[in-house]
């Protein structure tokens, strides 16, 4: 997921998985979660394992950042949003 935070703003990050975080442009400013601060720079990035809330800020005053988030969930939180995707696609079949 592309996000952009204008000059100075910030937001507040909230997964129970692990979360990779790339900076495509400007300055990212990540801190919270395990009490480090970290600065990324452009086609730098992070691994993050957000049990607290992680808050993400723009440190220019006068350019955008640009990044992605990639979260990957927890393998049985996967196994079971797999078996719910089975379960209704099996429901769904019933009506085609």
């Amino acid at each position: 997921m592309r996000l952009i935070l204008q000059p100075m703003e910030q937001a507040t990050l909230r997964a129970r998985g692990t979360v990779r975080v790339r900076c495509l442009g400007g300055t990212l400013w990540i801190t919270g979660g395990d009490g480090i601060d970290r600065l990324l720079e452009r086609d730098e990035a992070a691994e993050l394992r957000a049990v607290q809330a992680t808050h993400l800020s723009s440190v220019r005053r006068t350019r955008q950042v640009d990044f992605e988030l990639e979260v990957r969930l927890p393998s049985s939180r996967l196994r079971r949003a797999a078996t719910a995707i089975a379960g209704l696609a099996g429901q769904l079949r019933q009506f085609l």
